[in-house]
């Protein structure tokens, strides 16, 4: 490898540093665990749907077939092939009825701002989809905060020294420092996952005042009321169950008002418009902290492959890197893309190639043998190799990001506080192998 320039350039290493056979086999054991994991996810979705009833079977000509049978049933019959076209008809099927559904919703003329909002939280199958997106992207997190950050620590290193260390030693060292790459990701989420419950209950409580007057009032006696006892009684444990037995009393006051439906006509709407900017400011921080989390993960991961720290040093630094040079950090990603789809296209080739290349040879045999081929039977081996084709692909496309976005992060920390691109955190064995002992003199 050429030595790096420490410039946008060097963005045209990531792919003669991923034809490295450790880290296309990290990319590759990560591939195959999240196809796994988000199929199984699918599936538990469709069993859910299916007892639910919401999720209709898509139909088929010719009467029932494996799409249409019921996930559970499937498996339960022990047919993993109908149990896997079941799901992945399951998935195309809520892609579909989403993507209706939300064209449906963008074309519809709005009477009002919040018909549109009311008509997302009335439909089926986007909610369902925005819920089975959450879900696989926390899992996809904890599976490549291993295997994608072992591959950043390996070309973090290799970029910034010039030095291979021991496959076994980036995954030792991932994880060690495992819950440091999925934990600020996680903590970003569970912000902005608050930030949303918080507006949706101020709404829920302002919407109806009255409740929030009962609820106020309610609190303030039940904590009265405990005082009082607690003095006369000079005891702990009466008072804990006044105010016990006062909480019960007032969910079940409040329980009954909202099912009677009563509350304080025209007042909660002008509370709510009141506050309303309260919630427009919520808002735009939470479309800042999104932009943080999406943009900002691989910068955060990068700070953890590279240096010893913890989250909040990479909070701190992936918040800088991005919200300070954000130009800069558009531009390496878009060289990187570029080259990317370049160096894609050629992978794209070469697994064509070697289809071809294998399948055509095996096909003479098939031919000379006629009619006692059993077809099923070879056509399911070659779709297996087909198969093995397709994630050896993926494997380098996720291998590609995970190594791009290391350099990446090493040429942003350069531009911005000025830190040399051969300062990396090595840990004693990786010390010992890649630094050099110093010259003993001679005699």
């Amino acid at each position: 490898m050429r030595k790096p320039k420490s410039d946008w350039t060097d963005l045209f290493l990531a792919f003669r540093m991923l034809l490295d056979p450790r880290k296309l086999w990290l990319a590759f054991k990560g591939v195959a665990l999240s196809v796994v994991l988000v199929g199984a996810l699918l599936a538990l979705f469709a069993c859910i749907t299916n007892a639910m009833g919401t999720a209709p079977a898509p139909a088929r000509e010719g009467g029932p077939g494996p799409a249409d049978m019921d996930v559970a049933t499937a498996i339960g019959k022990g047919r993993l092939g109908d149990a896997l076209r079941a799901t992945c008809a399951f998935g195309s099927d809520l892609l579909a009825r989403a993507g209706s559904e939300l064209a449906s919703i963008v074309s519809r003329p709005a009477k009002g701002p919040l018909e549109r909002v009311f008509a997302l939280w009335t439909s089926q199958a986007l909610p369902t989809l925005l819920a089975f997106g959450l879900l696989a992207g926390i899992v996809l997190l904890f599976i490549w905060s291993y295997y994608g950050a072992a591959i950043m620590r390996l070309a973090g290193i290799e970029y910034a020294l010039g030095e291979r260390i021991e496959m076994r030693s980036a995954a030792a060292y991932t994880r060690r420092k495992h819950q440091s790459f999925y934990g600020p990701p996680l903590g970003l989420l569970g912000a902005i996952l608050i930030l949303a419950a918080l507006v949706t209950l101020g709404s829920l409580v302002v919407w109806n005042l009255l409740l929030l007057v009962i609820a106020l009032v309610g609190l303030a006696a039940i904590g009265l009321g405990a005082s009082v006892v607690r003095d006369k009684t000079r005891s702990s444990a009466p008072a804990l169950g006044f105010a016990l037995a006062g909480l019960a009393v007032l969910v079940g006051v409040l329980a009954l008002v909202g099912w009677l439906g009563w509350r304080v006509p025209h007042v909660g709407e002008v509370v709510l418009g009141i506050f309303s900017p309260l919630a427009l400011v919520a808002g735009l921080v939470t479309v800042l902290l999104c932009i943080w989390l999406v943009c900002g993960l691989p910068l955060m991961a990068g700070v953890v492959a590279t240096s010893n720290v913890g989250a909040f040093e990479a909070w701190s630094r992936s918040f800088h890197y991005l919200f300070m040079h954000p130009w800069r950090y558009a531009f390496y990603l878009l060289v990187a893309l570029a080259h990317g789809v370049a160096c894609l296209a050629f992978v794209c080739l070469v697994r064509l190639g070697a289809e071809w290349a294998a399948f055509f040879p095996l096909s003479v045999g098939a031919v000379m043998l006629g009619g006692e081929v059993n077809e099923p039977l070879l056509a399911f081996f070659l779709s297996l190799g087909r198969l093995l084709l397709d994630a050896v692909v993926l494997a380098f496309v996720a291998g590609y990001f995970f190594t791009a976005q290391a350099i990446i992060y090493l040429l942003l920390r350069r531009c911005a506080d000025g830190t040399p691109i051969t300062e990396v955190h090595l840990e004693p064995r990786d010390r010992d192998r890649v630094v050099a002992p110093p010259a003993q003199p001679q005699a």
